[in-house]
């Protein structure tokens, strides 16, 4: 099987351009079709941003209990929950993954 290669993210795992690959030996593999959608992901990591920081900021500002969680563990909550659904939020504009299986 002939496979020509644009680019890949580590440059030596494959070198660009075309590349001969026996396809006896491979029975599954992944490619990313489509376009990124840079419009959806930014909403999705916008929203995504907001729905994680909200809860920790809650805790920040109306915790009556104890100094610790206010100033510890609110701060903590907002920005670990805003940056891990910010990049979860983005994934919606991310390029489709197909899986491929060879069957010889």
């Amino acid at each position: 099987m002939i496979v020509y290669i644009k680019s890949s993210k580590q440059k030596s795992a494959l070198p660009v351009g075309e590349n001969q690959i026996d396809y006896m030996s491979i029975s599954k593999f992944t490619l990313r079709v489509g376009a990124k959608n840079v419009r959806l992901a930014f909403l999705g990591g916008f929203v995504g941003f907001l729905v994680g920081a909200i809860p920790g900021m809650a805790i920040t500002m109306n915790d009556y209990g104890s100094n610790v969680t206010e100033k510890a563990v609110g701060p903590i909550i907002t920005v670990a929950g805003g940056v891990c659904d910010a990049w979860w939020g983005s994934r919606l504009g991310a390029r489709k993954k197909v899986t491929i299986e060879v069957t010889p």
